[in-house]
């Protein structure tokens, strides 16, 4: 098997910062690691929410059967599964999925106006563009990832920008999943003056908002502790991330484990 040698000198050379080189700062986002275009989701999904619990969903299922024909909207390939947090999801597959779910989303809010709460959820990326100048602002950056992507602004989110040691600004951007791939293919985006650095991150783990461990979602959670109010970034209570002034990033979970903290909760390295 070949093996290719580093010299020993050259090794130390590339440890070593270029003379007047400022060293990046720690990864500040939940998730850093850069992804290829992720699969689009092949079914467009309606959502279910009773406002009252005293409501059972077999009555609103029943409700909407009675008054809604599915093969008047031409829609014959659905499925009908529960959400983790209790919502009836109506899964709906096919060619013009997309504009059958926004018509059903219609007649069953018209329908279900005061039983429940109806939405079109859509499969969300993150998105991580840097590069950023002194003049940009959040609101611009969601301007211009939603005329790129081809969404909604109202879809778009943008973090607070974070400026690094070069001078240049980050920010991560939440937005539909589609909007995402198509922007990451070009791997940059205009913003002002600026040609800002483009990349799509890896999805993200399912987290709870109650007591921020993995693998669940409030919903569900059996945990006493509740950590709602505190920042994702330095870990301190009454602010959020997107208000933190922190210089440096300390992992809360990290931390009570006595682990190393120095990075955003929810990192590769955490």
């Amino acid at each position: 098997e070949w093996k290719t040698v580093v010299s020993k000198k050259n090794s130390a050379a590339t440890k070593k910062d270029k003379k007047g080189e400022r060293k990046t700062p720690p990864s500040l986002n939940a998730n850093n690691e850069p992804a290829r275009r992720r699969k689009p989701p092949r079914t467009a999904a309606v959502t279910i929410k009773v406002k009252d619990e005293s409501i059972s969903y077999a009555e609103i299922i029943k409700k909407a059967r009675g008054e809604i024909s599915l093969s008047e909207l031409q829609i014959e390939n659905q499925r009908i599964r529960k959400g983790i947090n209790g919502s009836i999801i109506i899964e709906i597959a096919g060619q013009d999925s997309q504009q059958k779910a926004d018509t059903l989303a219609q007649k069953l809010t018209t329908v279900l106006e005061k039983e429940a709460k109806i939405s079109r959820p859509t499969i969300k990326a993150e998105l991580k563009i840097s590069g950023l100048d002194d003049s940009v602002t959040s609101t611009e950056i969601e301007f211009e990832v939603a005329e790129a992507g081809g969404c909604s602004a109202g879809d778009v989110r943008s973090s607070e920008i974070r400026w690094m040691r070069n001078g240049l600004g980050t920010a991560w951007i939440r937005c539909p999943l589609e909007a995402a791939n198509k922007i990451n293919e070009k791997g940059k985006l205009k913003i002002g003056w600026t040609i800002a650095k483009v990349e799509l991150l890896k999805k993200r783990p399912l987290q709870c908002f109650k007591c921020w461990a993995f693998g669940h979602i409030g919903f569900s959670c059996t945990s006493t502790v509740n950590r709602q109010g505190y920042c994702y970034f330095c870990g301190n209570s009454g602010h959020t991330s997107r208000t933190c002034k922190a210089e440096s990033p300390d992992c809360l979970l990290c931390k009570e484990k006595n682990l190393k903290s120095n990075h955003r909760l929810g990192s590769a390295t955490c």
